[in-house]
């Protein structure tokens, strides 16, 4: 995650080269969405339900810093998202995570075999009952387990 912020927010020292060019905000604002924002959400599905609070507030702050490069006559976060006609990184990352689930499961729903049922002899005090158990909390927020058993 460290790699990811950083990466980004090195980036953002171009949108102040352009700036200083007198480049303007909607180009400065495409290249910001073609350049920086694919390398904070790169493999997102991956990694983004595993990372902390601070993960995300310092993924934000990249956001944050580019817009306030972009419009930095506007006074808070959230007035700069809506010039930008954007969304918070975390609630867009939450979507993609959700969208990826979703286009996963349904392009394996075919292909996967139905289970053979179990034979009543087989099961021992399981009362059709699934009980999956998980070593961390992270691993039970899992993307897979979030939205769904995708495969």
């Amino acid at each position: 995650m460290d790699n990811i912020t950083s990466s980004g927010r090195s980036k953002c020292h171009g949108l102040t080269k352009l700036k200083r060019y007198g480049i303007n905000k909607q180009s400065l604002l495409h290249a910001y969405r073609s350049n920086i924002l694919p390398t904070v959400q790169y493999a997102a599905p991956a990694w983004f339900n595993f990372t902390s609070n601070k993960c995300r507030k310092d993924l934000e702050g990249v956001q944050r810093l580019a817009l306030k490069i972009i419009y930095p006559e506007l006074d808070s976060y959230n007035e700069r998202l809506q010039a930008a006609s954007i969304e918070t990184i975390v609630d867009d990352l939450e979507i993609k995570c959700a969208m990826y689930c979703q286009k996963k499961k349904h392009l394996h729903q075919n292909i996967i075999p139905a289970p053979e049922p179990v034979r009543n002899t087989l099961r021992k005090n399981c009362n059709n009952v699934k009980i999956m158990k998980y070593r961390t909390a992270k691993a039970g927020n899992s993307l897979f387990i979030k939205y769904g058993q995708c495969m």
